[in-house]
C-alpha cells in the first residue's frame, strides 16, 4: 500500500505533525477512518474515501475489532460504532 499526505485539520498533533501540516503515512484503515471522521486529518490531493467499504475489506476491518456478523454492517460508520459500543462496555 502507498503512503498517503495527510493534513492535520483538527487542533491535536497526529503522527507527531503539528495542526495545518501534511504528513506522509500508511495508516491502518481503521484509524484512518476514525481521524477522518473526527475531523482529525483529510486526505490531500486524492478524493475522499467513500463511506462503504469492499466486502473484503469489511470483513477484515470487523474481524481486527472482534465485531462479529460483519454482512450486517455495511458501512465504515457501523463498523466504527460498534468497535466504540466494544470498547465502552469495556470500560471500568
Amino acid at each position: 500500500m502507498d503512503p498517503k499526505t495527510y493534513k492535520v485539520t483538527g487542533a491535536q498533533r497526529i503522527n507527531g505533525t503539528e495542526p495545518g501540516d501534511t504528513f506522509k503515512a500508511v495508516l491502518p484503515p481503521l484509524q484512518e477512518a476514525r481521524l477522518l471522521r473526527r475531523g482529525a486529518i483529510k486526505i490531500e490531493g486524492g478524493r475522499t474515501p467513500s463511506a462503504r467499504l469492499p466486502r473484503e475489506e469489511l470483513d477484515d476491518l470487523a474481524r481486527e475489532a472482534q465485531v462479529h456478523e460483519p454482512q450486517n454492517l455495511p458501512t465504515k460508520q457501523a463498523v466504527i460504532e460498534a468497535i466504540e459500543a466494544t470498547y465502552r462496555d469495556q470500560e471500568v
